[in-house]
C-alpha cells in the first residue's frame, strides 16, 4: 500500500518536473566561492536535479521556490529551519520541492492564461511572488 502511493506520487512529481523543464528554462544553481554553506547547498540541489527557483539572499538564506528559507550546519550536517526545528536538506527537498513545483507551474498556467487573453508574448523567464512561508 505504501509503495503503490509512494509509486504513484514519484510518477507525478516526475511528470510535473519534465512539463515544467520544458515550460520555463532552469539555470544550474551556481554558489558562492568560500561559504560552505552554499556550497553544501548547491551540491544537494544539483545531488537532487532539483527545478525550483532558488535566490540567494544572504550567507545560510535563499528563497527556495516562494519559501524564504535558513540553512545551518550543524554537527557537519546541512539542515534547513523548519518550523520549530530543522530538517536535513536532502528530506527538505524532497518534501518541498514538489511543492514548490505545484506552485511554480500553477503560476506559469495562470500567466499563460493572461497572456493569451491579452494577446501578450508568453515570458521566457518567471518571478515566483514571495508567500508568508518561512
Amino acid at each position: 500500500m505504501l509503495m503503490t502511493r509512494y509509486s504513484e506520487l514519484f510518477t507525478k512529481y516526475s511528470i510535473l518536473k519534465r512539463g515544467l523543464q520544458r515550460k520555463i528554462k532552469i539555470e544550474p544553481y551556481k554558489y558562492a566561492r568560500g561559504d560552505e554553506i552554499d556550497a553544501l547547498f548547491g551540491q544537494a540541489i544539483m545531488r537532487h536535479n532539483c527545478a525550483v527557483q532558488i535566490e540567494r539572499l544572504a550567507s545560510g538564506k535563499y528563497r527556495f521556490g516562494s519559501r524564504n528559507i535558513i540553512a545551518k550546519i550543524i554537527n557537519g550536517k546541512l539542515v534547513i529551519r523548519v518550523g520549530g526545528g530543522y530538517m536535513s536538506v536532502d528530506e527538505f527537498i524532497q518534501q518541498y520541492g514538489p511543492i514548490e513545483m505545484l506552485k511554480m507551474q500553477k503560476f506559469v498556467d495562470r500567466e499563460n492564461k493572461r497572456n493569451s487573453i491579452t494577446g501578450a508574448s508568453a515570458r521566457e523567464s518567471i518571478s515566483i511572488p514571495k508567500s508568508n512561508n518561512k
